[in-house]
């Protein structure tokens, strides 16, 4: 198929389906259309499992409630042609579109595309011509009146159209809005195609292990299945997501397992943690993490693991908005000193605070003779004469807009004791300017709801280069009266001053 045609063929589909109106709501709000794409049978460097990964993640959707449109070894025209099914089935239904491609990929111009089995490129031009441009198809989803999109896309093996691409494996992808994208390893990076003896795929076996269980969010399948990859290649591959949704999404349509008591569920994952936290064995984290995947303490794990892993896990390439704090040296050393200026957030001063690190431990960093104490990373054990157990995970190991996560933790002082909880979410990646200076940061926020309908709130600026929080906002809310929110207490801390101890 032309690429002019092609192109118009997806763009005359986007444009006739945002005007869907009730005439085509016939389909109920749960509809589910995956379109499948394994492409294997290519005239220069074939691979081994894309049709049978295609055939069996077919199956495994339709036993979670998908209608299912696919294609094996496809042309442009056919991949086009079920691009047009898919997004027939899914018009006005205010549904889920999902995406599976398996088969060669190649990132060109800053966006993916799908290689059909026909094309036969010569030129950089002609690639983009005979591709398909991911993009493009999660357009027509969503012109389709689409709620949720997801897209997986285990296509980053070796490019086969060597200088003609961009580089290797894919690139990041930003998520749009209500929109989750899996790629079977970190962008731009190589994906093993599996073994001779294998059915399917390293990244899609595990994806179809995990579907067969797939209660949960779909962040926490996805996890599982990034940590089961991790492990089996020695981390020469990790899985990487992107995700922009608001809420909670499952892929089992099922009924949802019961709803476990927040404070009971943090009380067992707690007893797991403190039975492995001291474990030399990386093979103990990749369980917990496998267990709890989504657990108010996997952050710590997932550190802990990357401390012991030996060689560093795969990373994306040519991805300035990400970062993930190094394990093989110490972040902090003895002298180094922070300065933070603090204040109400409607701007009366409160103080300044002088921390110097007086003590390292493998596990924690002492600052003022043990009046401040953090994890090796930077999380919030014990200030104010207040003990939190485990840590506050504020700053987790890796970091990307985007990313999500949970955290809990007792507290314990003289007077009393209680279990918080906290959800974080990284929201962009900016520059901060406070008195120590301008810095490019990860904006996080978090949210907390403590009692008698008061909450917590709080924003983070983390460095991307230190790790140190240059900034910090934080409020205590009282629950809503007439439409208004009291603030209780709150302040801002901002770095003043930061001098590193000498090497």
């Amino acid at each position: 198929m032309h690429a002019r045609y092609l192109s118009h063929l997806l763009l005359a589909l986007a444009i006739g389906l945002a005007g869907v109106g009730d005439a085509a709501a016939q389909h109920e709000s749960k509809t589910r259309v995956a379109l499948i794409v394994g492409n294997a049978a290519y005239q220069a460097s074939p691979l081994l499992n894309p049709r049978n990964d295609a055939t069996a993640m077919a199956e495994a959707l339709r036993r979670l409630g998908f209608e299912v449109v696919t294609v094996l070894d496809a042309s442009q025209a056919q991949i086009a042609g079920a691009v047009s099914r898919a997004a027939d089935l899914l018009k006005g239904a205010d549904g889920v579109g999902l995406l599976y491609y398996s088969g060669h990929g190649v990132q060109l111009e800053s966006s993916n595309f799908i290689v059909p089995i026909d094309a036969r490129p010569t030129t950089r031009a002609e690639l983009l011509a005979q591709g398909i441009d991911v993009r493009r198809v999660l357009d027509v989803f969503r012109s389709a009146g689409t709620k949720v999109n997801i897209v997986i896309l285990d296509s980053c093996r070796e490019n086969p159209f060597g200088a003609l691409a961009s580089g290797a494996g894919l690139v990041q992808m930003d998520a749009p809005s209500g929109t989750f994208i899996a790629f079977a390893t970190a962008p731009g990076n190589v994906a093993l195609d599996g073994y001779a003896a294998d059915t399917n795929g390293i990244y899609t076996a595990a994806l179809l292990k995990e579907l067969k269980q797939a209660h949960g969010s779909i962040e926490s399948v996805f996890k599982k299945v990034r940590f089961q990859v991790r492990q089996r290649t020695g981390g020469r591959q990790v899985p990487w997501e992107s995700t922009s949704l608001e809420a909670d999404f499952s892929l089992d349509l099922g009924p949802a397992p019961p709803t476990a008591d927040a404070e009971d569920s943090f009380r067992k994952e707690l007893a797991h943690w403190q039975r492995v936290s001291e474990s030399r064995n990386v093979d103990d984290f990749y369980d917990y993490l496998q267990q709890h995947p989504g657990g108010m303490i996997a952050e710590k794990a997932q550190a802990q693991l990357e401390k012991l892993a030996g060689a560093p896990a795969v990373r994306p390439v040519g991805t300035k908005a990400y970062a993930v704090v190094p394990s093989d040296r110490p972040l902090f050393r003895v002298g180094d000193r922070f300065v933070y200026r603090s204040s109400t957030l409607a701007g009366s001063e409160k103080s300044v605070r002088d921390l110097v690190v007086t003590r390292l431990t493998a596990s924690t960093v002492e600052l003022n003779e043990g009046k401040v104490v953090w994890d090796w990373i930077g999380n919030l054990i014990f200030s104010d004469f207040i003990t939190r157990h485990p840590a506050k995970i504020w700053i987790p190991t890796e970091l990307f807009v985007g990313k999500r996560w949970r955290t809990a933790y007792s507290t314990r002082s003289d007077a009393r004791g209680s279990t918080l909880f906290w959800d974080f979410r990284i929201e962009a990646y900016e520059t901060v300017t406070v008195p120590a200076g301008s810095f490019e940061a990860f904006r996080v926020s978090g949210t907390s709801e403590i009692s008698n309908g008061k909450t917590q709130t709080e924003t983070l600026w983390i460095d991307a280069k230190t790790f140190l929080i240059v900034k910090d906002e934080w409020a205590r809310k009282r629950a809503p009266r007439r439409g208004t929110v009291g603030i209780e207490d709150s302040y801002r801390r901002e770095l003043l001053e930061v001098a590193r101890a000498p090497v």
